[in-house]
């Protein structure tokens, strides 16, 4: 899912200049959405890798696309910082909620939680911004400004900072479990996690 995900970011930045971004945000969460309501229902094996494949697609789709949509609004450093408290109270609580929606009923609930999700951002689909061809030449004439040393180094290190990340995730249970620690305890204190970086 993660391989996935970093797949389709990374082709989205030829992807995204084929196609309106409104038509690939609405594929990404149809996709989305399928892909959790799949992983709910099938039950183990090639077909649930392939649905988590397929949700790894749509998050690398949604993710890129989401954070240019900020560059469109009139004030991008404050859409930013909102966007990114918004993104960590989202994985805060659905992470502190994972083992309690697990215990209820395994992972159908979990999943269907996520497939809501997606349906939300179908509903507000239609404010999602479509740059005119004119802000769309305006933003890349800045990015091209702006692309110097110093932003290569900082995109090397949000790229090292994602590798990481998704390195870790798919093995948090496993080293937990090593460690002869609750599952849940890595949940909670991912979710901790979260908090304490929206205060930071």
């Amino acid at each position: 899912e993660m391989t996935a995900f970093a797949l389709a970011t990374i082709a989205m930045t030829v992807i995204v200049n084929l196609a309106g971004r409104k038509l690939l945000v609405g594929v990404g969460l149809v996709a989305l959405i399928a892909g959790n309501l799949l992983s709910a229902t099938l039950l183990a094996g090639d077909s649930f890798i392939a649905a988590r494949i397929l949700v790894g697609i749509s998050a690398g789709m949604l993710v890129p696309l989401g954070f240019s949509a900020i560059a469109l609004t009139t004030n991008p450093d404050r859409y930013f910082g909102a966007m990114i408290a918004c993104v960590l109270l989202y994985g805060a609580a659905v992470l502190g909620l994972m083992p309690a929606l697990f215990t209820l009923g395994g992972r159908v609930p979990l999943f269907c939680v996520y497939g809501v999700f997606g349906v939300i951002g179908l509903i507000g689909l239609r404010w999602f911004p479509q740059p005119e061809e004119a802000t769309r030449a305006a933003v890349r004439a800045t990015a091209t400004r702006l692309m110097t040393w110093r932003a290569w180094v900082a995109l090397g290190g949000m790229l090292a900072y994602f590798t990481a990340i998704g390195a870790f995730w798919p093995y948090a249970s496993v080293i937990a479990r090593a460690a002869g620690l609750p599952e849940h305890s890595v949940a909670v204190a991912l979710s901790i996690s979260q908090f304490t970086g929206i205060a930071g």
